[in-house]
């Protein structure tokens, strides 16, 4: 899906990605929630871009959100490191007039100095579906950021942790000639990071 994206066959890339939800979501059992992910982020990536926003959300909600609700605070999965961080996305796409104080929480996560995505997590999202988590974390940065008034302090700190963590997935997006390897990724990664890039 995310390739006929690429190649702007809109039509072709919504109809995969119904075929994906409808026939080989449900196939995955919810305990194995790293394949689920794997399999639904192209299609949350193609979703976001033509403007399903709703859907995408009702899609995260039931093959995610739900079943991680019943797993309870002991399960551990590589597929942990993404759900905070993509259900954070969402909810920023899908209320534009979100209140900042509603983000407290999760700003001071963001900006903690723990480690959020393992870079072995990374570099098997990158390969496998074709979207840095680097870049979804990047991405809620800049996100918040430019809700934030000029004079918080804290926009220009997450504007630089989302610019450090644009760099990680850059390294991860081209070889050491620079050239770009997953082109896919890199055209995700590229927007947001030009964006940063002005803005700091």
């Amino acid at each position: 899906a995310l390739w006929l994206k690429h190649l702007g066959r809109e039509q072709e890339a919504i109809i995969m990605c119904d075929d994906v939800i409808e026939r080989c979501l449900p196939e995955i059992d919810e305990r194995n929630m790293l394949g689920r992910i794997l399999l639904l982020i192209p299609s949350i990536a193609v979703l976001l871009a033509y403007g399903q926003l709703e859907r995408t959300v009702e899609l995260f909600t039931q093959f995610v959100m739900e079943p991680v609700k019943r797993f309870g605070q002991n399960w551990s999965s590589p597929a942990k490191p993404v759900i905070r961080p993509m259900s954070l996305l969402l909810k920023i796409c899908s209320q534009s007039e979100v209140l900042i104080t509603e983000l407290d929480d999760d700003i001071e996560w963001l900006l903690n100095d723990q480690e959020k995505m393992p870079d072995l997590v990374d570099t098997i999202y990158t390969s496998k579906a074709q979207w840095s988590p680097y870049d979804l974390y990047s991405e809620i940065c800049l996100r918040i950021a430019k809700k934030l008034e000029k004079d918080d302090p804290r926009r220009a700190l997450l504007m630089t942790e989302g610019l450090r963590l644009s760099h990680l997935a850059d390294s991860k997006l081209k070889n050491e000639s620079g050239d770009v390897v997953h082109p896919i990724a890199f055209s995700i990664h590229n927007a947001v990071m030009s964006e940063l890039e002005e803005l700091v």
